[in-house]
């Protein structure tokens, strides 16, 4: 059933290529959990702007229907682009965060792409959020990489091959064939929550 909007297509190409981050199970590229179960949780319109209250609508759900899905993490690679710290972390999300998490599910969520070395986006500063920073394939932190002293993990991130859905083009990225190449702690968070 669905609450709002049951189109299953995914409008950009970034949910099908973090996606196949965490559980592809194509012959050519594998993900960290090949085959595991996936539930896509639109929360952002097709331009890329995600308000507070459907992420919040989103971690919700997972937290409600963790049981009948068998939820255990949620991943979450979208940020507010802001340098930010424990003061100036916005709180909105902290109560669903924090209910998920006391549910023993982790709150996966990119610390953004900005380059700052002192301070990460919102919502992977909210305390309870395991922020993922990237890593690039000589374990040096990515260029573009967000980090700070309350960033958590680093995960690969840069120049990731996965899986791209037809019609689609995503900014910065490059196709070959069925395969995408992008860059960025949204390919670093699948990394981790796999």
């Amino acid at each position: 059933t669905c609450a709002e909007d049951c189109n299953e297509a995914d409008p950009n190409g970034h949910g099908t290529h973090v996606g196949g981050i965490v559980a592809s199970n194509d012959i050519t590229y594998i993900g960290v959990a090949p085959g595991a179960s996936l539930i896509g949780v639109v929360v952002c319109n097709s331009g890329g702007s995600c308000s507070d209250s459907d992420v919040l609508a989103g971690i919700d759900w997972c937290k409600t229907n963790s049981d009948s899905y068998n939820i255990s993490v949620i991943s979450i690679s979208i940020g507010d682009k802001q340098q930010r710290t424990p003061a100036t972390c916005p709180t909105t999300l902290d109560d669903s965060i924090d209910g998920a998490v006391e549910e023993n599910i982790s709150v996966m969520v990119a610390s953004g792409n900005e380059a700052y070395s002192n301070g990460i986006n919102y919502p992977a500063c909210s305390p309870n959020a395991t922020s993922i920073g990237s890593s690039t394939k000589a374990d040096a932190v990515s260029s573009f990489s967000n980090t700070d002293e309350i960033l958590d993990l680093l995960a690969p991130g840069s120049s990731i091959v996965s899986l791209k859905s037809t019609g689609t083009t995503l900014s910065g990225c490059t196709d070959n064939g069925a395969y995408r190449t992008c860059s960025g702690t949204s390919m670093a968070t699948p990394h981790a929550s796999g």
